[in-house]
């Protein structure tokens, strides 16, 4: 009957020595999954300043951008409204050379 008990105790002892060894396998484990976390964050954090660098020059040139076309939308303004001055004083003189016209007919 003894025989069965050191049996018994021996396979008890082997399990203790394998499950130390997962313990210190996942200790392990956790010691390269938080390494490796971090090279992730440090990684994360260099992509996410060159991004912060890309956005700005963007801000930057989309600001360059808009102030340009303020710029054109006033020139454009500009000639628009010396266009109608031009087209006014045109449409003036139709309207005198018309009047001319019909007063020459009538001398007629």
């Amino acid at each position: 009957m003894r025989a069965p008990l050191e049996e018994i105790r021996r396979e008890l002892a082997g399990l203790r020595e394998r499950v130390d060894g997962l313990g210190t396998e996942v200790g392990a484990l956790r010691e390269e999954m938080r390494a490796a976390a971090a090279e992730s964050r440090r990684h994360f954090d260099v992509v996410a300043e060159g991004l912060r660098g890309h956005i700005r020059t963007v801000a930057e040139g989309v600001a360059l951008n808009t102030e340009a076309i303020g710029g054109l939308r006033s020139e454009v303004s500009e000639v628009y409204g010396e266009m109608d001055r031009r087209f006014d004083l045109v449409g003036l003189a139709f309207v005198e050379v018309r009047r001319d016209i019909a007063e020459l007919r009538a001398s007629r």
